[in-house]
């Protein structure tokens, strides 16, 4: 009779060595989309001198963020255009009735009258070239009408709510005239 189906001490210890040798699969980890908000804002006196550049992080508003995306993201609500706040104790605009107002950048179609929107908001789309992520960038400027102080910063949608925002730990003073240029660039990993 052949050998056929016999297994010597040496050949199983071979096979189990073989087993233990085999790779597991790792377990995936767990991971979700994460929205990064980078900003830069820049306080510009009327002849474009930079009287101070700020730089810093925000992240997704706590409530309204999520449930911005989600809606957006299910259909359940139409993507609506862009707004950019700076906002602070004092201003730095005013609204129809002279009281303190915060200041927004704007989509130019919004077509908003009031006199703390400025129409002057752009979107860019573009792919990061040392992430390959992609992002979006929200550029515009507003002209405070008094002397005042940006305290707290949000990007929001029309109609949606607040979809990112910051508490900055420091006021950044801003004077009459002076205009506040605003970068946001929103990433995704």
């Amino acid at each position: 009779m052949g050998r056929m189906g016999v297994f010597t001490p040496s050949v199983a210890g071979m096979v189990a060595a073989a087993m233990l040798s085999v790779p597991r699969p790792v377990p995936a980890q767990q991971q979700g989309i994460k929205v990064h908000g980078h900003w830069v804002v820049e306080v510009r006196d009327a002849n474009g001198t930079i009287r101070s550049r700020h730089e810093f992080e925000n992240e997704l508003a706590t409530t309204t963020g999520s449930e911005t995306l989600a809606k957006v993201l299910s259909g359940t609500v139409t993507m609506g255009k862009w707004e950019v706040f700076v906002i602070g104790t004092n201003g730095p605009c005013r609204d129809r009735q002279s009281l303190p107002a915060p200041c927004a950048t704007v989509d130019p179609t919004l077509g908003f009258t009031d006199p703390f929107y400025f129409l002057t908001l752009a979107r860019i789309v573009r792919q990061n070239t040392s992430t390959t992520n992609w992002e979006l960038v929200l550029q515009g400027s507003v002209v405070a009408a008094v002397d005042g102080d940006i305290s707290t910063v949000q990007s929001t949608v029309v109609g949606t709510g607040v979809f990112t925002q910051r508490s900055l730990p420091a006021a950044i003073p801003v004077g009459a005239s002076q205009t506040v240029a605003v970068t946001v660039t929103l990433s995704f990993s």
